[in-house]
């Protein structure tokens, strides 16, 4: 009886472990590819080729070479991590000091908004949208072992919201 016990009891706390590891995971933006999409394509119309590791990103995040096509129909994920907004400001959200930085992700994060490429405000859905540039963006070639290292080392390890909250008329910066 000790034994199962002992077993069941080992069982659970792993489970919580994994649970724990993989909720904590990054979470990129998925999109869904329609017919003509390049991944060129793609990236433009979520306004990153401003930076060029973002394309060497999304071939690593979808564990694709470049020379391979999009796909219709398929899930792809973007170079855009999703973070839980906590309600405050995006400085204490993402964990970091810098008001420039800050200022460039809300305007990212209206631009997207203001383009329908989102349905809600940040601060209504409580998750940001922050590229991988405006961290390090430092990514293996995919041509490498397609792993995503380090990309954005800053960013508190936050679950996402279940639900949209009305957020307080506070500043975001």
């Amino acid at each position: 009886m000790r034994l199962v016990s002992k077993i069941i009891l080992t069982i659970t706390f792993f489970s919580i472990v994994a649970g724990t590891l993989i909720a904590q995971s990054d979470q990129y933006l998925e999109i869904k590819a329609t017919k003509g999409q390049t991944a060129f394509g793609l990236l433009r119309k979520y306004k990153l080729l401003d930076q060029a590791c973002h394309l060497d990103a999304f071939f690593v995040l979808n564990d694709m070479k470049p020379t391979e096509g999009i796909v219709a129909g398929r899930k792809y994920k973007l170079p855009v991590k999703l973070v839980r907004f906590d309600g405050k400001t995006i400085r204490t959200s993402l964990n970091i000091n810098e008001i420039k930085k800050a200022k460039e992700i809300e305007a990212y994060n209206q631009v997207v908004l203001s383009e329908n490429l989102r349905k809600q405000d940040y601060k209504k859905s409580k998750l940001l949208w922050v590229p991988l540039a405006f961290e390090s963006c430092n990514v293996e070639s995919a041509s490498s072992k397609n792993k995503v290292q380090n990309d954005i080392s800053g960013l508190k390890n936050k679950s996402l919201p279940q639900q949209d909250k009305q957020m307080p008329n506070q500043s975001p910066i």
